[in-house]
This record gives C-alpha cells, sequence and structure tokens, in this order.
C-alpha cells in the first residue's frame, strides 16, 4: 500500500496479509482419508504471553521460542517439552536473549540453537548473530556468532550437514529498494558461526518467506516482494544445497493455492511431505500439504483448518506431529499426522469472467476489483490507527492499472471482508471510533 507510515509500522503490517489467488477458488472433490493428511487440532498448553514474530525450532524433544512482539519488543526465551500429548509446561530461561527481537530467524543442530539478526527497535534492525547450547529443555548464555554480512530481519533460514544458510529478508529501512534476493551460508558449530559467504540469489526479491530443508534441496514459499503495496506472492522455488550454498539455478515448483508470506503462518517437511500453516481457511487459517521428491513438489492437497486465524504463527514438526504456537495470540493447538481426520483436495480454477489465469504470479498485480458491500469508502488523505499505535493514511492518485481506493469494514479481526478473500491486503485498527480493516486497491 503506499501509505504513509513509519518504519515498524510496515515491518508489523505487512505480517497481517495474507492473499489468495486472484479469479482462484479451491473446489473440494470427494472426501478422502490420507496417511499423510493432519489430523484434527487439539489445544495444548497455552504460550505464556500473547505474541507474534518470535521464532521457534525443536530439537525434536522440546520447543524453543525466541523473542517477538508481546506488546513490545520481548527478549524472553520460553521452551517447553513436546509429546503424544501435545506441549508441556512452558519454562521462561534464565538466559534471555541478548537483545529484544522481532523477526529473526533461528534454527537448531547438534545441541544448539542459532539465531539471526531481527528487528531490535523501532526503525532499528540487526546483522547480529547469536548462539546457545541446549540441554534436556534449558537454554545455556548466548555467544556471538560472527556478523551476517548485512542488518537483516524477516529472513529464512535453515540448517544442514552443519551450515545455516539464510534467504532473502528485510534490510533497512522497510522500501521496496531494501527487500532482497540475497543468499548467504556459514558453518555452525559449538563454537558459533563462521564467516558468511554469498551464493546464488533468490530468484525475487523477497522477505517472510519461510524455507524447509529435504533430501538435499531447500524449498522457500511465498513471501511479500513489494511491502509499499503488500503484494505477497505463492510461489515456491527450491534448489540444491551443499555445504551450505545453494545450486546455480534456483528451480520453480508447484505453486501454493494461496498467495501468502509467513506473517499467516509457516511450513515445515516431514516424512516426505511438506506442512504449511499458510493462508486463510474457512473456519480458521488453511492447512495444505504437498509430496516432497527431489527439489519438487506434488500437488496440494488441503488439510482441516487451524483452529484460529494467526500472524506469524510458527509450527514446528516432531515425532509424527505437528505443534503451532502464537501468533497474536498465546492459543497453541498439535496434530497427529496420518491422524483420523477427513482431507479434500485443493484444485485451483479460474472463476473470474474477466481473468482466465490459474496461477499466482510475482509481477503482475491483481487486476479484478473486489466487491465493497459492508465497507465505507474513505477520502483520500484520511488517517486511521492500526493495532500497534501507527498512524496510516489513504493514499490518492494512481498506478498503472487503476486508481487507489481505501474501504473501512468494520467488525472484529476475526471477520475477514470478503476482499480479503478475492486477494487484497488489509490493515487491522481504528477508524472513526470504529474497530475494523481497512483495504487499499487500485481499480
Amino acid at each position: 500500500m503506499s501509505l504513509n507510515v513509519d518504519r515498524k509500522s510496515l515491518t508489523l503490517t505487512a505480517v497481517m496479509l495474507a492473499l489468495v489467488s486472484c479469479g482462484l477458488a479451491l473446489i473440494p472433490l470427494l472426501p478422502a482419508v490420507s496417511a499423510e493428511a493432519p489430523g484434527s487440532w487439539t489445544a495444548t498448553t497455552s504460550y505464556p504471553v500473547s505474541v507474534l514474530g518470535s521464532s521457534c525450532a525443536t530439537d525434536g524433544s522440546y520447543i524453543y521460542c525466541v523473542g517477538g512482539d508481546a506488546g513490545g519488543l520481548v527478549s524472553s526465551v520460553y521452551s517447553a517439552p513436546i509429546s503424544s500429548s501435545g506441549i508441556g509446561t512452558w519454562t521462561l530461561q534464565t538466559n534471555s536473549y541478548p537483545t529484544n527481537v522481532y523477526l529473526p530467524s533461528c534454527a537448531i543442530a547438534a545441541g544448539y540453537i542459532y539465531c539471526v539478526g531481527g528487528l531490535v527497535a523501532a526503525d532499528e534492525n540487526t546483522n547480529a548473530v547469536y548462539y546457545a547450547q541446549l540441554t534436556s529443555g534449558s537454554v545455556g548464555v548466548w555467544g556471538s556468532g560472527t556478523n551476517y554480512p548485512t542488518n537483516i530481519e524477516a529472513e529464512s533460514c535453515v540448517i544442514s550437514g552443519g551450515y545455516i544458510t539464510c534467504v532473502a529478508g528485510l534490510t533497512f529501512p522497510a522500501y521496496i529498494s531494501t527487500i532482497t534476493n540475497a543468499v548467504y551460508y556459514a558453518q555452525v558449530s559449538s563454537s558459533g558461526v563462521g564467516a558468511w559467504s554469498s551464493t546464488t540469489v533468490y530468484p525475487i526479491t523477497d522477505n517472510l518467506n519461510t524455507c524447509s530443508v529435504s533430501g538435499g534441496y531447500i524449498f522457500c514459499l511465498g513471501g511479500e516482494y513489494d511491502m509499499q503495496h503488500g503484494f505477497v506472492t505463492g510461489d515456491v522455488y527450491s534448489d540444491t544445497l551443499s555445504s551450505g550454498a545453494v545450486g546455480a539455478t534456483w528451480s520453480s515448483t508447484t505453486t501454493y493455492p494461496f498467495n501468502a508470506d509467513s506473517g499467516a503462518g509457516s511450513c515445515a517437511i516431514s516424512s516426505g511431505y511438506m506442512y504449511c500453516v499458510v493462508g486463510f481457511g474457512e473456519t480458521g487459517e488453511a492447512v495444505e500439504y504437498a509430496a516432497v521428491s527431489s527439489g519438487t513438489l506434488g500437488t496440494w492437497t488441503a488439510g482441516l483448518d487451524y483452529p484460529s486465524y494467526v500472524v506469524t504463527a510458527q509450527i514446528v514438526i516432531s515425532g509424527g506431529y505437528i505443534y503451532g504456537v502464537g501468533g497474536q495470540t498465546s492459543n497453541a493447538y498439535y496434530s497427529l499426522i496420518g491422524g483420523t481426520s477427513t482431507t479434500s483436495s485443493s484444485t485451483s480454477t479460474s472463476t473470474s469472467t474477466t481473468s482466465t489465469s490459474s496461477s499466482s504470479t510475482t509481477s503482475s498485480p491483481h487486476l479484478v476489483c473486489p466487491g465493497t458491500v459492508g465497507g465505507t469508502l474513505m477520502p483520500p488523505g484520511a488517517t486511521f490507527t492500526d493495532t500497534f499505535g501507527n498512524t496510516w493514511v489513504a493514499p490518492s492518485g494512481s498506478l498503472g492499472v487503476g486508481v487507489w481506493s481505501s474501504y473501512f469494514f468494520p467488525g472484529p479481526m476475526s471477520t475477514i471482508p470478503a476482499p480479503m478473500l478475492s486477494g487484497w491486503g488489509g490493515v487491522y485498527g481504528t477508524y472513526g471510533g470504529q474497530s475494523g480493516w481497512v483495504i487499499t486497491f487500485f481499480c
């Protein structure tokens, strides 16, 4: 959106966007029971605080969550045991993260947790890298690793074969030109993080994507490629991964059914399938999964919706279970993979009379004007306040295919207006003394 807003406002609002493909609809087929489908979701031990923008990872026995925004940026680190009974009691670690942090990227390997970058204050992100030893749910003293080559946040880091690889992200300040496609890698060990090296750049500038590793390949899904206008993508790219470096060419594979960024959830790979809690569903956050094979993804299939809408929720997989934590809430849930559930395949087809596209792209904004029933047209220059206290200004003028318009849809955050369900980003806040969604589009 072309709005006048400060640095933190852009970052925090970006994670509230979860878009569906323009002119596409999900067509439910005959119910089927799938051995790899997530089962029903069960509530488990809530996170100690409502949080968004934390980074969670698992060592297989415990889940560890670092930082986030809990009414302000925090340095808290929590851990909890995970099992077939769900998530156990959360423990606040004595060794807090060295700084308050929002949207870092953390990963675990060989008994150590490594965290890269993040927003550390209003208008300030960092290149700091920290690591700590993990012992049966306890986090040791944090040490410093080699600084990342740039200040960064909202990147996605994975660890494989003793190397950490970080893809894309947001440098400073938060404008289009500072979303990056850079990919860097470094060796990790009990001594920390070594020197960073650059490798093949990502196909698009991107932030808030979600990356996973399987069978010598890295897969990265979605992300926001234009913060000014809130454009996100459902594209998925993969590449070989060897000693931290990616191959010479990233390949496009099966597009996700939704345009979405990790602000609406995240993905993880287990036992030959990628599982994602990313995108709006009918009753909660959409859950999709696809087979993983030699750098490609199979057809995406819809699982049972996650129980609630989330903002930057974290999911991890261990022992055949998926665990979900937070997302501007303290709620936590878990699901047995292959448990009792009924799923339906997701197939995309064009339902628009003016568009025949059946796949999302990163180069073409939405061309079909959304319905505005229930919304109030905001005059250009009108202001409203988002949930983080930032002031936004409704834009004016044109953008190629149309003229900017802003509409206010009053109601609770869980009520998603029709324009958002048809592919447009929204910001939740207060306008004219009422709470609701503001949606800006060009038609």
